[in-house]
């Protein structure tokens, strides 16, 4: 299907990176609620090494991406990812500076990762990978509509928007790639269903993690925050059946849901905190 962009838009990606500055951030960032800062800041523990996976699992097939715009998307998709890690980084060094003791728990977690990609094939690491893709894409799109932002610390707000208007725009990249490398139903569910196992596994413990190092996040504070968030309409189920359902059509694509308006429109807001560059080209070979 051809999505054509809308009016001022350039579906070009771009490799940009983000002025940032962690000096000021509280200890509970997202509304003064130490669940939901804990809960965002597990996605943080998350996504550094996640990149690097989404990374590794796209590069190990380049040899089927031959169309050169799509060689460029996928290079470009490569380079916003590096820069994702890199600021998701600074804020890990944050949560360090502010006591938690996060090393630990971080081996675990690369040590389960280097297990799963040795055990399974390069296919199924890219078809998780384009699970989590659409998984973060989505959350993007609810963190750039649904008035979580203005609730968030300024400079982590403009932080988890630019991420979020990336992943937008390169959420079909994974996908694509592995439509070429293997098109089979099967595997695109089996993706989604050990994607979704690993996610909910890694933000319920790095939560807990951290909310057990809290001494402020008491147990009446946290069911007190809980409730407070049900009532505001935070419900994984609801996300589950608006966003992830439609992955487990078989004629889904990423680009049936046309919103890289939202990443276009947020980017223009930061401009100023962003330098952008474009991926080199492939260099010819010669004689």
């Amino acid at each position: 299907m051809n999505h054509a962009a809308p009016s001022g838009r350039s579906d070009e990606l771009l490799v940009r990176r983000f002025s940032l500055d962690l000096t000021t951030l509280p200890r509970y960032w997202f509304a003064n609620n130490a669940l939901l800062t804990h809960a965002l800041n597990a996605q943080n523990l998350f996504f550094p090494d996640a990149e690097r996976f989404f990374i590794r699992s796209v590069r190990k097939h380049m040899d089927h991406v031959t169309d050169p715009e799509q060689r460029a998307e996928v290079k470009a998709f490569i380079g916003q990812e590096v820069q994702h890690g890199r600021s998701h980084d600074d804020v890990l060094d944050q949560l360090r500076a502010q006591g938690f003791r996060i090393d630990g728990w971080l081996s675990g977690y690369r040590g389960c990762m280097a297990m799963f990609e040795r055990l399974a094939s390069p296919k199924l690491c890219l078809s998780v990978t384009a699970a989590v893709e659409h998984f973060t894409a989505s959350v993007a799109e609810c963190w750039l509509t649904e008035g979580r932002m203005p609730l968030a610390h300024p400079t982590m707000g403009d932080l988890l928007g630019w991420h979020a208007a990336e992943e937008i725009e390169h959420k079909a990249v994974a996908f694509d790639v592995l439509q070429q490398v293997d098109d089979r139903y099967w595997l695109r569910v089996v993706g989604m269903l050990l994607a979704t196992l690993f996610l909910l596994m890694l933000l319920v413990g790095g939560t807990v993690m951290l909310l057990w190092q809290d001494p402020e996040a008491t147990w009446r504070r946290v069911m007190d925050e809980r409730a407070s968030a049900n009532a505001d309409g935070i419900r994984a189920t609801r996300f589950i059946e608006r966003h992830m359902a439609p992955y487990l059509r078989r004629d889904f694509h990423p680009n049936d849901h046309d919103n890289r308006q939202l990443a276009c429109d947020f980017l223009a807001q930061i401009a100023s905190r962003l330098k952008t560059s474009r991926p080199r080209p492939a260099r010819q070979k010669t004689a």
